[in-house]
């Protein structure tokens, strides 16, 4: 039964049909055909109406995560957010006092630099093998 207090013309997703999912289906195919559609929004329609799961991101592969963890910060999923393609992005609670974060923060500053110098020389080392074959 729908509430009373929603608008006339609300559409709820949760009491879609098979008849909403084909049409929707239908509907995404037509325009995917004609470019008609960016590729976020088709996707994010096609999770709304239950035609293909929402893909989740996962929090362990995140830089952020990755370093906090490595620093000691606890962090950990707190609920997920609706991205504008339709995947989840994990919320996440960090526990830790101000003074830690900051810490953290030059840590962070100092492990991304070494590792962008790393990632330089590295591209570097590779051009001059490369160059050294042709």
């Amino acid at each position: 039964m729908k509430d009373p207090r929603l608008p006339e013309d609300f559409f709820d997703y949760n009491e879609i049909t098979d008849e909403h999912r084909e049409a929707a289906e239908e509907i995404l195919k037509y325009l995917d055909e004609r470019d008609g559609v960016p590729y976020h929004l088709s996707n994010r329609l096609r999770v709304k109406f239950g035609l293909k799961e929402a893909e989740k991101h996962d929090s362990k592969k995140s830089k952020f995560y990755q370093l906090a963890q490595q620093y000691g910060i606890y962090c950990v999923e707190n609920g997920s957010m609706t991205d504008e393609d339709g995947s989840l992005v994990p919320m996440m609670r960090i526990e830790s006092d101000i003074h830690r974060l900051d810490e953290f923060l030059e840590f962070s500053r100092v492990v991304l630099n070494q590792e962008e110098s790393e990632k330089e020389i590295q591209e570097e080392s590779e051009k001059e093998i490369q160059e050294d074959l042709e």
